[in-house]
Parts: structure tokens; C-alpha cells; sequence
């Protein structure tokens, strides 16, 4: 735990970071895969970006049996600001996002977590899997072997093997890094994790 400005907050390993505008039909699966992490490496912030649907209802029913749990309402201002927020919110070390329908294998997040612990890194990068439905739509892999690497190779590599994928929900970043970097999304732009994960 950490005393910030005279209040006790608990200090945890990673934050997700979940923005989603009228959500109803999706959040809830959403929310239900990441039931199995452990509440004291994990932290959950969920930005209600101005819902007018059962978003809000849904993630404050989970918040209610969740002590990892940061919500967040407030009126629409779009998905660069919400995760803007969630950076400069979250007490994880390290923090990653998730859209509102996306899922997690908590098994695997609990792998990338030991990973994390045993490795001095400002940005882990992760393989996905793409979904149409319920059938496998693509799977991404970095094709790079658990190699640590500096930013400038790593993207050089991803274009050579044409494995390079811009969503910021690939990855998990060092929440001090993008700080000190000043690493945030431009608003009120169309596609900001092209522009975004480019930059990082």
C-alpha cells in the first residue's frame, strides 16, 4: 500500500483499463474474464463514457463484490480521453487496456504478470486472438520469442514479418514511462492507436 496526499491506496502490479460507451450487450463477458485475477496485483478501472444504455448499471453490480474495482462515470468525451484518464487514475506499475467487448484468459495475464515481476521492461507485448463471432477471426503473435529488445528494433522486426498491429489492447505498458514520456492519446481523433502505439 501507499499514503498519497494523506489517504491509503493500495499499490498494484497491473491496472486494466477498460472505456466503453453503451456497453449493455457485451460489458458484462467482459467483466466476467477477469473474475479470476487476484485482487491485490490487480487493479480493474472501468470509464463510463457517458452510457445512456445499462452500461452503468451492469458495472457498478460488479464494483459491489469487486475491491479492485475504480469506476468512473461522467459525461461522453471519447475513447483518447477515457484512457487518458485511466493512465493518470491507475496505481498499477504497469497498465493495459481493454475495449468493452474484448475478453481475457486470466491464466494468461497471470503469466504476463510473473513476467513482468522478473523482468525490467517499459513495454511487454502480448499475442492475440481476433474473434467474428465465436469463430476464430486471426492470431497475431509477435513471432519474437520472449526477446527483449529496444523499441526502434521491435518495430523494425514487426514490419519486416508484417506481424506489426496497432491496437493498444496488445500490449502492457510501465504507467511511469508513458508519463515521463508524456505518452498520451491526441483527442478527437479517428483512429488514435495507429497514431498512438506507433509513437509509444
Amino acid at each position: 500500500m501507499n499514503i498519497i496526499n494523506g489517504v491509503l491506496k493500495m499499490s498494484y502490479k497491473i491496472s486494466i483499463i477498460i472505456s466503453v460507451y453503451n456497453g449493455e450487450s457485451y460489458i458484462e463477458r467482459c467483466l466476467k474474464s477477469l473474475m479470476g485475477l487476484s485482487k491485490d496485483d490487480f487493479e480493474i478501472i472501468i470509464i463510463n463514457d457517458g452510457s445512456t444504455d445499462n452500461t452503468e448499471r451492469i458495472i457498478n453490480t460488479y464494483k459491489k463484490h469487486q475491491c479492485n474495482v475504480v469506476v468512473i462515470s461522467r459525461e461522453n468525451k471519447g475513447l483518447s480521453f477515457s484512457r487518458n484518464e485511466g493512465i493518470l487514475v491507475a496505481s498499477g506499475e504497469y497498465l493495459t487496456f481493454l475495449d468493452a467487448d474484448d475478453e481475457i484468459d486470466s491464466s494468461v495475464i497471470m503469466k504476463i504478470n510473473d513476467c513482468l515481476i522478473n523482468n525490467e521492461v517499459d513495454i511487454l507485448v502480448s499475442s492475440i486472438i481476433t474473434f467474428k463471432g465465436k469463430k476464430k477471426f486471426n492470431e497475431l503473435n509477435t513471432k519474437m520469442n520472449s526477446s527483449i529488445v529496444s523499441g526502434k528494433d521491435f518495430l523494425r522486426l514487426q514490419l519486416i514479418n508484417k506481424t506489426f498491429y496497432s491496437s493498444a489492447c496488445r500490449n502492457f505498458y510501465r504507467k511511469a514511462f508513458l508519463v515521463k514520456e508524456s505518452l498520451f492519446f491526441t483527442n478527437n481523433i479517428l483512429h488514435e492507436d495507429e497514431e498512438w502505439t506507433i509513437k509509444v
